[in-house]
């Protein structure tokens, strides 16, 4: 989820059959925003999914025995407080994280917002400028650029 940005119910509820080839894909109805939503498989992810068992009859990428959805997810976050004694551990917390750098670094390294907008799975682009936090080298450097381009004009 950290890596991907993904929901915990997308991931919850993630098929090996939504993995196709180089891509996650999740078809309209398995998304909050009923639309077909495409998530890249970077090595990381890649490396995730290759410790988990494939072939099981759900066919669940995560081999987690399911009882009622609601319930069975509050028992997982329970479960993950107590073993790793982080009291206040929140599944939106990895999206959140994920989210944040899409938007706050990856933008500065020629990602554009409508991709990260599509790896989200936001149809408004409001819902992820929430990620981009105030950040004042990234605000000097925006103002710098903009100098550097009359310093140029000079020069010339």
């Amino acid at each position: 989820l950290l890596y991907s940005g993904m929901r915990f119910s997308e991931g919850l509820n993630l098929r090996w059959s939504n993995v196709q080839g180089d891509r996650i894909v999740l078809e309209r109805t398995e998304t909050k925003q009923r639309r077909e939503k495409v998530v890249p498989i970077t090595a990381g992810i890649k490396t995730v999914l290759g410790t988990l068992p494939k072939g099981r009859p759900e066919d669940f990428v995560f081999p987690i025995r399911r009882k009622g959805q609601r319930f069975y997810a509050q028992w997982v976050l329970k479960r993950i407080r107590k073993l790793f004694g982080v009291k206040d551990f929140e599944f939106h917390g990895l999206r959140h994280t994920a989210a944040t750098i899409m938007v706050s670094e990856a933008q500065g390294r020629g990602v554009g917002l409508a991709d990260i907008m599509k790896v989200l799975g936001h149809s408004r682009m409001e819902t992820t400028m929430r990620y981009l936090h105030e950040d004042e080298a990234r605000m000097r450097k925006a103002v710098e650029i903009v100098e550097e381009k009359f310093a140029d004009k000079k020069k010339g």
